[in-house]
């Protein structure tokens, strides 16, 4: 498929960035262009909310980094990024506009619900991406069910 790998990352309060769940979970050399690339994925405030393409180990690494300032969480931030992975020569300009959709909706599943930050929720993180990675590679689209409907195409 066009997607290499799809993966969750955010700033852990004693870790710092860290990828959460990924699908798939073996993609080689992914841990090392993370831990290049992690300050342009786990970011400063100046790039949250918008796209963020940068290449790395043979990899076009590409996300939207989103935060929630609220002081129900640890360092009263919570900084996230759903993040595509392609080859370097990938491009990705028809994804961009779904990355972009991602990071949105689940910034406000998370104001509205805690999706991501309450562990219960958070557990269904793994299948989602799962769904996402495989409906992508498949057909160009997806739905994900998460209590409602959240459409990305």
């Amino acid at each position: 498929g066009v997607i290499k790998c799809i993966f969750f990352s955010e700033f852990h309060h004693i870790s710092g960035p860290i990828i959460s769940h990924q699908v798939p979970d073996d993609l080689p050399l992914l841990k090392d262009a993370f831990d290049a690339v992690h300050d342009l994925i786990i970011t400063k405030q100046a790039l949250y909310d918008r796209l963020v393409s940068v290449d790395a180990l043979g990899y076009r690494i590409v996300g939207s980094p989103r935060s929630i300032e609220n002081k129900k969480y640890p360092r009263n931030a919570f900084i996230f990024n759903f993040v595509f992975v392609f080859e370097v020569n990938t491009d990705t300009t028809l994804f961009e506009p779904v990355i972009l959709k991602l990071g949105a909706a689940f910034k406000t599943y998370e104001l509205e619900s805690s999706f991501l930050s309450q562990e219960e929720s958070r557990s269904k993180l793994q299948s989602i991406l799962c769904s996402v990675f495989k409906d992508f590679n498949r057909c160009g689209c997806c739905t994900i069910p998460i209590g409602m409907f959240i459409c990305v195409s």
